[in-house]
């Protein structure tokens, strides 16, 4: 099974202007995490830290920032890019070289930050997809670095809702669970038996760190097909079990969603 991941530019969108950062009127806050993080490469560990910083950023996914005692300094080397941040200074990169493997940009780091952002200087941070696994504590972990002031809550409703298909109702309800989840709109999930509709299964399958593995159905009705309409969480984190398997629509321009 060929799992992709969420596209950068809509997970980003999810994080610009977030709770902590919105709260306190920053472009950017450096955290101290008591989580222990290891990173792995080539089944080896470069990176273990029980000293870690996660720094929020408006426009940028979470990022864990590493002390270089907790990283195998050995392993990189900088090399001659930089590049400026106006709320950070000007970062130096860092190459990855082991044996034979060879990568550019393995990691970065701001040596000199600008008056404002000391905590961060000499703090190394590595791009998430050059690296083969990341763990929180023993559990392995996907995508990004969860943001720790997104909350999730799942609560049975029994508002009247009812799924609108070209006009025509598939499905009708006054059973369903909303998610709640910080910064982003209620979504509703329905028991997949409840639609009046022919569902046929898609390939599309993402990984979201915080609610778990999703795939997608598609809808056919007379004679067109209504792809990737329908989200349902196969495989879901322990915070959200209760939407294991549920239906979850998508509105588009064919497709509405009538609350009462």
């Amino acid at each position: 099974m060929i799992i992709k991941e969420l596209d950068a530019n809509k997970r980003i969108e999810n994080y610009h202007s977030g709770p902590r950062l919105k709260k306190n009127n920053q472009n950017l806050v450096l955290e101290k995490s008591a989580k222990w993080i290891r990173g792995r490469i080539f089944n080896e560990t470069i990176i273990s830290s029980k000293n870690t910083f996660i720094l929020l950023e408006n426009g940028h996914l979470p990022t864990y920032y590493f002390p270089k005692n907790c990283v195998r300094m050995n392993l990189l080397s900088k090399n001659d890019k930089s590049t400026f941040c106006p709320f950070k200074g000007t970062a130096t990169y860092w190459d990855y070289k082991y044996k034979n493997n060879n990568i550019i940009d393995f990691a970065w780091s701001y040596e000199e930050p600008i008056d404002g952002q000391k905590d961060i200087s000499g703090l190394l941070a590595f791009y998430w997809n050059k690296l083969d696994n990341w763990y929180e504590e023993a559990e392995e972990i996907f995508s990004h670095p969860r943001d720790p002031y997104v909350r999730l809550d799942v609560i049975k409703s029994s508002r009247n809702i009812k799924i609108l298909l070209d006009d025509k109702v598939i499905l009708s309800t006054n059973r369903s669970f909303i998610l709640f989840e910080t910064n982003k709109n209620p979504k509703y999930f329905f028991s997949i038996y409840e639609i009046e509709a022919e569902l046929v299964f898609s390939e599309t399958i993402f990984r979201c760190p915080y609610k778990g593995i999703s795939n997608y159905l598609s809808i056919k009705k007379n004679n067109k097909t209504f792809k990737d309409v329908i989200m349902q969480y196969t495989e879901p984190r322990p915070e959200v079990s209760a939407l294991k398997n549920l239906a979850c629509f998508e509105e588009n321009n064919s497709l509405s969603i009538i609350i009462d």
